[in-house]
């Protein structure tokens, strides 16, 4: 388990919902856990339309048209049209497109949803802290001499940019600790 002791503490700053015409998303915690649990890195554009989704879905009240789906998550028609696609191959979205003048409608499935993320989460390994064996890589003190490259005076660097240009006067251990052999920070 986590330390949430150390955890940042959550503020803001500003007013959060700000008049601007649009209308604000809300999704609960639990909603959001539940979706996260279910997209990797690679679904991003999916991620993004479920949130757009659930953060604006209700009992049909309203229409939102593509072109403002794709506005505001910030994609194309063709990665639009593939997100959807696989949110309804995942079976969390039902796409019933319009047809003969009857307009199409998007049905967010959060009982699908809802179902996905507890499989994911029951079929995911939990390891306790106690489980896992501790490992500790100690550099000794001595090596901080050696960082250094004494012959230019320079430090030694991997980087292949030419333009960063090393310390000319580095720090060296002694540097560190002043007359009654205590560290300085």
């Amino acid at each position: 388990m986590g330390n949430f002791n150390q955890a940042p503490i959550l503020k803001s700053k500003g007013e959060k919902n700000r008049e601007n015409g649009l209308k604000y998303a809300v999704r609960t915690h639990y909603l959001e856990m539940a979706l996260f649990n279910i997209f990797t890195g690679k679904e991003g554009a999916q991620l993004k339309l479920i949130l757009f989704l659930t953060g604006n879905s209700d009992k049909g009240n309203f229409a939102v048209p593509e072109a403002t789906v794709m506005k505001r998550c910030g994609m194309s028609e063709t990665t639009y049209k593939n997100a959807r696609k696989k949110l309804v191959e995942k079976g969390l979205i039902i796409h019933n497109p319009s047809t003969n003048g009857q307009q199409g409608e998007i049905i967010v499935d959060y009982d699908a949803i809802y179902k996905c993320a507890k499989e994911i989460i029951d079929n995911t390994p939990v390891s306790d802290i106690d489980d896992t064996p501790s490992k500790s890589d100690n550099t000794p003190s001595g090596d901080i001499e050696y960082t250094y490259n004494n012959i230019n005076n320079t430090i030694n660097s991997n980087n292949q940019n030419p333009n960063i240009i090393s310390e000319r006067n580095p720090r060296v251990k002694d540097d560190f600790i002043d007359e009654n052999g205590n560290f300085i920070f």
